[in-house]
């Protein structure tokens, strides 16, 4: 819901209009959100559903996006067994219809996640001396090692679409430092203050793209020794998509164990 309505918003002018109306049945849900905004070309709504399809695919979009929204959110409605349309006319507006079963009927039992009951905090305080011989860490009874916050590495997340930033973030915030920058130009700076450890930014981004930022970076004393991860939605083939995943988590193992 969040990423069809920032669509909305994002393409809709001020002054125009967004409808969001709510239907249930004994069995579903419709949920409508409709626009007045630019709208889409015919021959480009079979393709807006596709990973990484955007139809503003320069380098220095002027709208904040990945390519991946719709085909994200696409892929949520098919798990909860519902189906998602959209009708637009270029100059008008937008329309996404999302239905959605409601119940549990349609689904599997190991397809329903119970809440998880928190960890026992007093369990954790009890067994904590036993990891401790002589007043010191035994590390043999621990498969990690704790770092403070100062020892850990640096990474500089350059990316205009704020939510990839945080998902992202999400994954990286347990064992780094993580710096976030809003395009290229801010990556730069940031680079460029902070000296961080590893850099991953996305290509196309708005007023200094992906290219640019790691050439700058690359050619400059104080920041070339920075290794620099670009993500790319202009990838051709799974092949490359999943090189390119592969080599990010080789390089932050690297820099993990520095």
């Amino acid at each position: 819901m969040i990423n069809i309505l920032s669509n909305a918003l994002k393409f809709t002018k001020e002054g125009k209009n967004i409808f969001i109306t709510v239907k249930c049945t004994e069995e579903n849900a419709e949920i409508v959100i409709s626009d007045e905004g630019i709208g889409i070309a015919e021959d480009r709504i079979e393709n807006i559903f596709d990973r990484f399809y955007q139809v503003d695919g320069s380098h220095t979009r002027e709208h904040e996006g990945t390519g991946i929204g719709l085909a994200l959110t696409k892929e949520l409605v098919e798990l909860h067994y519902g189906k998602i349309e959209v009708e637009s006319e270029e100059g008008k507006g937008t329309t996404f219809i999302v239905k959605l079963p409601l119940g549990k009927k349609h689904l599997k039992p190991e397809e329903i996640c119970e809440e998880k009951q928190e960890v026992d905090k007093e369990i954790i305080r009890q067994k904590a001396p036993e990891l401790m011989t002589n007043g010191k860490q035994d590390t043999t009874k621990l498969d990690i090692t704790i770092l403070t916050e100062t020892e850990k590495p640096l990474v500089l997340i350059a990316d205009d679409n704020t939510d990839v930033r945080k998902y992202i973030q999400s994954y990286l915030v347990r064992d780094y430092r993580v710096l976030e920058a809003i395009n290229g130009e801010d990556g730069l700076r940031k680079a460029l203050e902070h000296i961080p450890d590893l850099i991953v930014s996305d290509v196309m981004m708005p007023k200094l793209d992906g290219f640019e930022l790691c050439k700058k970076i690359k050619t400059d004393e104080r920041t070339s020794h920075i290794p620099v991860i670009l993500l790319t939605a202009k990838a051709t083939g799974e092949g490359i998509n999943n090189y390119l995943i592969l080599l990010m988590l080789m390089l932050l193992l690297r820099i993990r164990n520095f």
